[in-house]
């Protein structure tokens, strides 16, 4: 990849960690560092999510940029009277369960 100072196809659209000494997250940029491509299974993700539990998992938030998320995990709305998400968003996301 040096040669031609490019990247490989499978490496577009990629997520890969960015650490610094002042923040933790993934980026899908075209500069991803070269030591990464070469072992790509271990460094890159499909998704920002993926990314940050695998290289950031004491603080998913920070690295996804939200302060809240949730769990994913359903849990029920007794108000509604019916399931939803642990999540911010549309349905079926039905906001941040309390505790």
């Amino acid at each position: 990849y040096t040669c031609t100072g490019t990247l490989p196809v499978s490496a577009f659209g990629k997520y890969y960690p960015k650490w610094t000494s002042t923040s933790a997250t993934c980026l899908n940029d075209d500069d991803i560092p070269k030591y990464m491509l070469n072992d790509q299974g271990w460094y890159l993700s499909d998704t920002l999510r993926k990314c940050c539990e695998r290289h950031f998992f004491w603080d998913i938030n920070e690295c996804m940029g939200t302060s809240n998320v949730g769990s994913e995990k359903w849990y029920a709305d007794y108000g509604a009277m019916t399931c939803v998400k642990d999540c911010v968003g549309a349905s079926p996301c039905g906001g941040i369960a309390k505790a």
